[in-house]
């Protein structure tokens, strides 16, 4: 009987609910951006085949990963990388030209 006390005394009262998922709301945002970019990928270029993708997700193990979101953050990455290049470049002191990154004669 003592134990069944402590136990109810442990309980939380639903003032005191705890949270089971964390709250992520750069995730939440970054997830939508990436679902209108490959909505709209999707729609604009149709030889982007979904259930291709699909298939490879689901062959990388990513089972809940919807494809036009994949395909989103893709071309996310695709713009995202020439700008971040542009940006880091610099400040470690690289040239960001084209031209110096080719091979001296």
């Amino acid at each position: 009987m003592q134990t069944l006390g402590r136990i109810d005394a442990c309980r939380f009262s639903s003032a005191e609910a705890v949270e089971l998922e964390p709250r992520r709301p750069l995730r939440n945002l970054a997830d939508r951006l990436a679902n209108a970019v490959g909505t709209r990928a999707g729609e604009r270029f149709p030889s982007l085949r979904e259930g291709e993708i699909r298939t490879v997700l689901m062959g990388a193990g990513l089972y809940k990963t919807p494809p036009l979101r994949f395909l989103g953050y893709r071309g996310l990455a695709a713009i995202g990388a020439p700008f971040l290049w542009l940006w880091f470049a610099p400040k470690v002191g690289v040239p960001t030209t084209l031209g110096t990154l080719s091979t001296p004669d």
